[in-house]
């Protein structure tokens, strides 16, 4: 696995990397600690910021795209640690106020230009909805669109970060990541 940020791979300098998530966390989030020495000019060092963007990959695919949020340096050691939340950290904490007509895989991307969030693949319904979202986090308001086509058809749906990219699948999909 790769780490890269700022278009550098930095894997070389990580000590511990933890990505975690599950189906009950909307973001899912990465940890890593990275090796730094300010006292040899010749160790490479790549300042890392609140805002950067982080990308764990595995060969060419991306398993986690997202954010820095935290970064914790401790006195005495030559380490710095950092914890980073994929975009549906920002999705979950936007509010959508907003009318929307169409399927729900018509209705979302039209949610992601808003908050400028790239989209992917939509798990298809075929079921037309109407929804009018006033003061509702944009995260509530994909589940809700999927949720009103799952009470006709009976499958459930999950919103989820591929490549980088907000992804609708139907439950039981497999995702590609083990």
């Amino acid at each position: 696995m790769r780490v890269l940020t700022k278009g550098k791979d930095i894997s070389q300098l990580v000590l511990e990397l933890k990505w975690a998530g599950d189906t009950k966390q909307v973001a899912r989030t990465l940890r890593f600690t990275v090796a730094r020495n300010g006292q040899d000019p010749a160790f490479p060092s790549v300042p890392i910021q609140e805002g950067d963007e982080v990308f764990l990959l595995e060969q060419k695919k991306i398993l986690f795209g997202g954010i820095v949020f935290e970064i914790q340096k401790k006195s005495g050691t030559n380490s710095v640690s950092y914890l980073a939340y994929d975009l549906m950290f920002y999705i979950n904490q936007s509010d959508i106020n907003d009318n929307y007509q169409g399927t729900p895989e018509e209705i979302v991307p039209k949610i992601c230009e808003k908050l400028e969030i790239p989209y992917g693949k939509m798990a298809a319904t075929g079921i037309p909805v109407t929804m009018t979202f006033l003061g509702k986090r944009a995260y509530a308001a994909i589940m809700m669109a999927y949720t009103a086509a799952a009470r006709q058809n009976g499958k459930k749906y999950m919103p989820l970060m591929m490549e980088n990219q907000l992804c609708v699948i139907e439950k039981g999909t497999l995702s590609g990541v083990t």
